[in-house]
């Protein structure tokens, strides 16, 4: 299957809790770009989970080329502790904070902060963002993507499961996109669950149950790549043919694509996406006019598997 190109969010979760790139490692210095030495900042709930680290990938490749820092935090589901969080942040010199919010309340009481002390907040997927700048881009379309893929190579009736996340707006958003785009299909959603923590485990488990509920489901949508190839585990043990489609490329879900443990992952361009919220929030240090970016979106399976780059080694093309 060819890429097929839509815009979309990345929406994500997961990086390192302290400061994670200082320096040209990832990339030669560049004097075109915005920010030099800018300390920048990333707030996302699930800060281990595989998906977000190319977020991390794509901002500590622009902090490194213009000769920057990368501190990443991780608020958990806590509203106060993100609060506080960037806060503590920004009063340490951080100067533009990329960060993925659990409610507008949070973005409210960090821009006035962030004003205070001549720093920026870059929303990530809300491209209407009362924030200073934004990257985001069509959360649905994942779902849709996803739901696509399904109906074009399950023969006859589509039955699916999905496994969403927590009650958090970018979770909210995919699970919508999914279920409008499975209407219009005449995909039957036999059931939506939902996960708190993202890991493999987590994934194995919660679609095992929804298999063993739904034993003629054909195939599973997961809104995250661990839990996605856990989901992937799980329909594998069955012995059965389901196709599971998750959102998220991740070295690891390519690979479990490669070994049949999963069929598609809808690949929301995380390092893009960490690369562009670099570049907003330096244009806004280096008081340049910005306006909401919007990153493409891929679906990857078997057919083009081999095309796929990791976000380190996509450091290089991104511009």
């Amino acid at each position: 299957m060819r890429f097929r190109r839509l815009a979309v969010l990345t929406v994500v979760a997961a990086m390192l809790a302290a400061v994670v790139g200082t320096g040209l490692a990832n990339g030669a210095s560049s004097t075109k770009l915005p920010g030099k030495g800018v300390k920048f900042g990333i707030s996302l709930p699930g800060l281990s989970s595989p998906g977000s680290v190319g977020i991390v990938e794509g901002l500590k490749c622009y902090a490194n080329r213009v000769g920057g820092s990368v501190q990443g935090v991780d608020p958990g589901q806590d509203i106060n502790k993100q609060i506080s969080q960037v806060t503590d942040m920004i009063n340490g010199g951080v100067k533009a904070v990329m960060i993925s919010p659990f409610s507008p309340s949070v973005i409210k009481a960090l821009t006035p902060k962030a004003k205070a002390k001549g720093a920026y907040i870059i929303e990530l997927g809300n491209p209407k963002s009362p924030a200073s700048g934004s990257v985001s881009g069509i959360n649905a379309q994942i779902g849709k993507l996803a739901a696509t893929h399904m109906k074009d190579n399950i023969s006859g009736e589509v039955r699916a499961v999905m496994i969403g996340g927590p009650p958090i707006p970018f979770a909210q958003a995919l699970e919508n996109g999914f279920t409008n785009a499975a209407s219009q299909l005449g995909i039957k959603v036999l059931e939506v669950a939902h996960a708190t923590q993202f890991n493999t485990t987590t994934g194995r488990t919660i679609a095992a149950d929804l298999l063993t509920k739904h034993p003629d489901a054909n195939a599973i949508f997961v809104i995250e790549p661990s839990l996605g190839i856990g989901a992937g585990l799980a329909a594998k043990a069955r012995g059965s043919k389901i196709e599971v489609d998750a959102q998220g490329a991740t070295p690891q879900t390519i690979s479990a694509i490669k070994s049949g443990t999963m069929t598609a992952i809808v690949d929301t361009q995380l390092a893009k996406y960490g690369f562009a919220g670099g570049k907003v929030g330096a244009k806004l240090v280096a008081k340049q006019k910005v306006s909401p970016v919007k990153i493409p979106n891929l679906i990857v399976d078997k057919s083009n598997v081999a095309k796929w780059k990791s976000p380190k080694a996509q450091c290089s093309s991104l511009r």
